[in-house]
């Protein structure tokens, strides 16, 4: 059970460091609480550490604060990623064979560095990743 109380700690003090940048860019509690329909004493609550947020509650304010902030309360090195909704699907599918096509020619045993990704494989590779950072969203 030690475990536990040590997960439930840091989603407390995650929950604090989330409200605490979301009034830092002006998203209140006032506006959480409009936003969720949960009650201002318990978005307090969330907000001082006080109380764990449930799943609902979690979700409620992930809408009300956006994907990059509420990935505040996961781990680090996990973010929540909103996928666009003006995906051009054609485009993210030739970028992907574009970018596939390109790490298999990098990875050609007669490529510059043999089986490993040289330096100008690396800018090619990046290059490519971009463009798909940028079609997908």
């Amino acid at each position: 059970m030690q475990r536990d109380c040590t997960i439930t700690d840091a989603l407390k003090r995650r929950q604090s460091a989330l409200f605490l940048e979301a009034g830092n860019r002006g998203i209140t509690h006032k506006v959480v609480h409009y936003e969720t329909g949960l009650s201002l004493s318990i978005i307090g609550q969330y907000a001082r550490g006080e109380t764990a947020m449930g799943m609902s509650a979690a979700l409620k304010i992930r809408k009300a604060v956006g994907a990059e902030l509420f990935s505040m309360l996961l781990d680090d090195g996990d973010y929540l990623v909103e996928a666009s909704k003006d995906i051009d699907h054609d485009d993210l599918a030739a970028g992907c064979i574009e970018y596939a096509s390109a790490h298999a020619r990098a990875r050609h045993p007669e490529s510059p560095a043999g089986v490993d990704i040289a330096p100008c494989e690396h800018e090619t590779l990046s290059g490519h990743a971009a463009k798909l950072a940028a079609v997908g969203g």
